[in-house]
């Protein structure tokens, strides 16, 4: 993945253009994504999956539900992008190759089997630690959300451990076209 950013300020010039299986990259000024920027060593702290309904772009993404919960739901991509709310944007586009591998119907099916899970904070505290997580959906984190419907896509090989995975795990895989800055300052994905 090239470290270079295409940037193009307004989301309504692109969004026809995204698809189901593309991944948004997010980061914001809070707490929590500062302490998983630091862990990971990354510029993003989020990631979740497009999943093109209709009309809309909604991210079935991990959300908060309360102080200490939550849930794998669908967002309206256009309600994430809010100016002068300090929130980062990126979108990452599969590559051609990997978009004609892609099963759609396979990852459509992981994706709805996915709504509504509880958030794994073990297993998310777990993928920045020495220790390994084995994959286990029952519960799921933002980055193993999208390993597993990457992997049940056939995009990834059925080894590949999701459970590991951060977000910087899932933006440097190698598989999307240059990433698109859609929302926020201007920053370097990495």
């Amino acid at each position: 993945m090239s470290s270079n950013i295409k940037e193009i300020p307004c989301y309504d010039l692109i969004r026809n253009e995204m698809k189901t299986g593309d991944v948004i990259a997010t980061a914001d000024n809070s707490w929590t994504s500062k302490m998983i920027r630091w862990a990971t060593k990354s510029s993003t702290s989020h990631v979740g999956m497009v999943y093109k309904t209709g009309h809309f772009i909604e991210i079935l993404e991990t959300v908060k539900t309360g102080w200490n919960t939550a849930r794998v739901g669908v967002t309206r991509l256009s309600n994430l992008i809010t100016p002068n709310k300090g929130e980062r944007i990126w979108w990452l586009q599969l590559l051609p190759e990997y978009r004609e591998s892609l099963n759609q119907e396979k990852m459509l099916a992981c994706l709805r089997e996915q709504k509504g899970k509880h958030y794994d904070f073990w297993q998310a505290f777990g993928s920045i630690m020495p220790w390994k997580n084995s994959n286990d959906a029952g519960k799921l984190f933002c980055s193993e959300a999208v390993g597993q419907a990457l992997t049940e896509g056939n995009i990834l090989p059925y080894n590949y451990n999701y459970s590991e995975a951060t977000p910087k795990d899932i933006i440097s895989l190698g598989i999307y076209e240059c990433p698109v800055q859609i929302s926020g300052v201007s920053t370097v994905l990495y």
